[in-house]
């Protein structure tokens, strides 16, 4: 897996702006003398609170055009 120093490094940073507000720093090094591409993911995620709850209204996650999510949640601005 490491063979020949071939591999990245992957650093995720986590900071709060505000109380309902999470922020993130993804830093990716490439450890190889060689270029190579890596393709990442991002993941958005909402806390079930909604199961327990009679009534409750559920978070929309929604795809846009190109590369764009669209998300709307009850408790959050």
């Amino acid at each position: 897996m490491f063979d020949d120093g071939r591999y990245f490094d992957v650093t995720i940073e986590y900071a709060k702006s505000a109380p309902d507000d999470i922020l993130m720093l993804l830093t990716v090094e490439n450890r190889s003398a060689d270029p190579a591409e890596l393709h990442l993911l991002p993941q958005l995620w909402s806390r079930n609170s909604w199961s327990w709850t009679e009534g409750a209204k559920r978070p929309l996650f929604r795809a846009l055009p190109g590369s764009d999510v669209h998300v709307e949640h009850p408790n959050l601005p």
